[in-house]
């Protein structure tokens, strides 16, 4: 099973490739806040070579991974009852084909990076989201690098125009388990912390899940969920026709899923691709944003290669596993 990381790499890196972000555009007012991932993993990882992010819609995924039955976190019962979120999980979404430009604004334009690493002299774009006023959340595989080997650019089309914001990230925190051969146990999740704070309310950054959230989450055959990022729309390369380094939004829905990863049937035509690995698998609920998972990768589906890798199966890691760890870098 090939699996392939969705960062892009880019030919050549300055701020105008910079300002360059896939965007999506014409998105519901419901989930303005979601950008469209793209990304590939083998699982091939979907950072970005260039600007390779696809968002494709996801079919059933013959499971490359078996349904695994989720152990539900330790701790002290909530005060808070979240049994709506189940059905809320499950409900149908709007099928938006191949993705939606987003339109700027102030929260889209500081909620989401175009991160952009140096890989052996080939820059590489991935997707992150920040989750504080410093903190971005994106995949361990597009930062494996020194914090000096990093580029960070919000906005709609950073790589377009002057208009993104140019961030200085001054840390970086891998988990240390994060382990590329492996699917179950992959642990692709990094937080990239940086010198200024971004401007905007506390209650608009997403959320963590809350354990009853998660419960719920486990609960649920499948799930809908919102993917951003900046990817290519396919994987079929036109020097004439750049896709990637636009924030776009896309509607997916689980395809199989375990308490470490989930995964996304995209033979449909409609998912991530390259550029697209970093970005977020958000949920809307209750006017609040909850980000479940990070793109990680695309594979081939029962070892069979497609012309368009994009069209193939996507890889999330399940954010659950992760919130204690988040919560000790960012608190």
């Amino acid at each position: 099973m090939p699996f392939f990381i969705l960062e892009s790499s880019v030919k050549s890196f300055d701020r105008k490739y910079l300002h360059k972000p896939s965007v999506l555009s014409g998105f519901p007012s419901e989930i303005v806040g979601f950008l469209g991932l793209k990304l590939k993993a083998i699982v091939k990882p979907i950072w970005m070579y260039y600007f390779d992010s696809v968002i494709k819609s996801l079919n059933t995924l013959k499971t490359i991974i078996a349904l695994i039955a989720v152990v539900l976190l330790n701790g002290c019962a909530e005060k808070h009852n979240d049994s709506g979120f189940l059905n809320e999980l499950q409900s149908p979404v709007n099928q938006i084909v191949g993705g939606t430009e987003l339109t700027s604004s102030k929260l889209i334009d500081s909620l989401f990076v175009l991160v952009v690493s140096d890989n052996n002299g080939t820059p590489q774009i991935c997707t992150g989201t920040f989750i504080t006023p410093k903190h971005i959340l994106t995949a361990a595989h597009c930062v494996i690098g020194s914090v000096d080997s990093i580029s960070l650019v919000s906005g709609v089309k950073p790589l377009d125009s002057e208009e993104g914001a140019t961030l200085t990230a001054i840390k970086i925190d891998k988990n240390v388990h994060y382990n590329e051969k492996s699917v179950q146990e992959r642990n692709d999740i990094a937080i990239i912390t940086i010198a200024e704070e971004v401007k905007l309310n506390k209650n608009d950054f997403p959320k963590l899940p809350s354990q009853s959230m998660i419960k719920a989450m486990n609960q649920a055959q499948s799930f809908a969920f919102m993917a951003v990022g900046y990817g290519k729309t396919t994987s079929i390369v036109d020097n004439e026709t750049r896709t990637e380094g636009i924030l776009r939004a896309v509607h997916l829905q689980t395809s199989t899923k375990s308490e470490t990863v989930f995964n996304v049937d995209q033979s449909s035509g409609k998912g991530v691709c390259y550029g697209d690995s970093g970005g977020p698998a958000l949920k809307n609920y209750k006017k609040n944003l909850y980000l479940l998972g990070i793109a990680s990768g695309i594979y081939d589906v029962n070892g069979e290669a497609q012309a368009d890798e994009c069209k193939q199966g996507a890889l999330y890691m399940n954010i659950a596993p992760h919130i204690a760890w988040i919560k000790s870098v960012i608190e």
